[in-house]
């Protein structure tokens, strides 16, 4: 029998996802697509090309339908990175065409500071519908560089006519208030304000708003009061975006509670897993 004929060894790459490296072209992109993308022979690079050939909005539908986390959060960074070099591509013209040179940066923060001329009249300058999504899928981002460019959109999107601030689901209504409080959290700045600000919102009784502050706390490594919070108000249970009662315990090394829930629940094998990982 013929190996499989994409790669040639764990982790080298066969003659197709090689060849897909080199496409430059939308030449046949459909198939390109659905053996890169779909079949998973060069996701990044099909990536790549999706948002080359078909737009970022499509780019933004397929990231956020991708079930494999890890491809998710990789193609979400290359969005973050995408929208906000556009976006200071285009502020930068705007200021050179009024104030007779170009800025030359990619800070958005440095590029809107002390220029609020640029937001008058209700002007924006990328699409206002792509920030959002962006910024909604950013709650999942892990690594401090790209939380902190997403920021830098959000400083940006603070600054857009209250027309554009569009509503959102709880505990996010104020779309980009929310996520900006959040965000900064995840990076070290405001945390027991964010904390607060979202407790804040259990009383509304969503659930979202309980996955959102065990997340949050979970994210922060404040893994008892996550517990608390995950039990108290969610039975313990997860989601895709929040971290189970017994996913905080291994976290946080609680073994102890994670047998009592076990037993609790008459989950066996959890209890007997619990009390080994209690002896060792």
């Amino acid at each position: 029998m013929r190996a499989w004929p994409y790669f040639r060894a764990i982790g080298e790459p066969g003659p197709v996802a090689t060849a897909i490296d080199r496409i430059q072209s939308a030449e046949n992109l459909d198939g390109v697509l659905q053996i890169a993308l779909q079949e998973g022979l060069n996701p990044k690079r099909g990536f790549d090309l999706l948002l080359e050939h078909r737009g970022i909005c499509p780019a933004i539908d397929y990231t956020l339908q991708c079930a494999d986390r890890t491809r998710r959060i990789d193609f979400l960074r290359t969005l973050v990175r995408r929208l906000r070099s556009d976006l200071a591509a285009n502020l930068n013209e705007a200021i050179a065409a009024i104030e007779g040179r170009v800025p030359g940066t990619a800070s958005i923060s440095d590029l809107i500071a002390g220029r609020d001329w640029l937001f008058e009249g209700g002007r924006f300058y990328i699409e206002n519908s792509h920030l959002s999504s962006i910024i909604q899928a950013s709650r999942e981002l892990p690594d401090e560089e790209t939380l902190r460019l997403t920021l830098d959109l959000l400083e940006y999107a603070l600054r857009l006519a209250p027309l554009y601030h569009f509503p959102g689901e709880p505990p996010f209504e104020n779309l980009y208030i929310d996520h900006a409080i959040y965000l900064r959290a995840l990076v070290g700045d405001g945390i027991d304000d964010a904390i607060s600000h979202f407790q804040e919102k259990l009383a509304r009784g969503t659930r979202a708003s309980a996955e959102t502050l065990v997340s949050l706390l979970a994210r922060l490594g404040r893994y008892e009061d996550a517990l608390r919070v995950s039990l108290e108000r969610l039975a313990g249970e997860g989601s895709r975006a929040c971290p189970s009662a017994a996913e905080l315990c291994q976290l946080s090394g609680d073994f102890k509670q994670l047998c009592e829930l076990a037993r609790k629940r008459g989950d066996f094998l959890a209890f007997t897993a619990s009390l080994i990982q209690q002896g060792d």
